[in-house]
């Protein structure tokens, strides 16, 4: 399933035209809309959780002027 883990490549209708091979090494074209599939590497959730702290508001960028999501679009970009 690892090798099926891809970045969603939204085209204009926002289905993802990013894919993988599989077992017997056919290309599987993705086609989902859903930019938070478990088959999506979505740095975004990852910082989410991340910075979850058991529910509780993350204050770990209180200091930093651009804030929590400047920081995920560094996380983001840094990947």
């Amino acid at each position: 399933m690892d090798e099926a883990i891809h970045t969603y490549e939204p085209d204009t209708e926002g289905r993802c035209t990013a894919g993988w091979y599989n077992d017997r090494g056919l290309w599987i074209n993705c086609r989902s809309t859903q930019r938070s599939s478990v088959l999506h590497d979505d740095p975004e959730a990852e910082f989410r959780e991340r910075h979850d702290h058991g529910g509780g508001d993350c204050m770990c960028f209180e200091d930093d002027p651009r804030g929590y999501y400047g920081a995920m679009e560094d996380y983001v970009n840094g990947r």
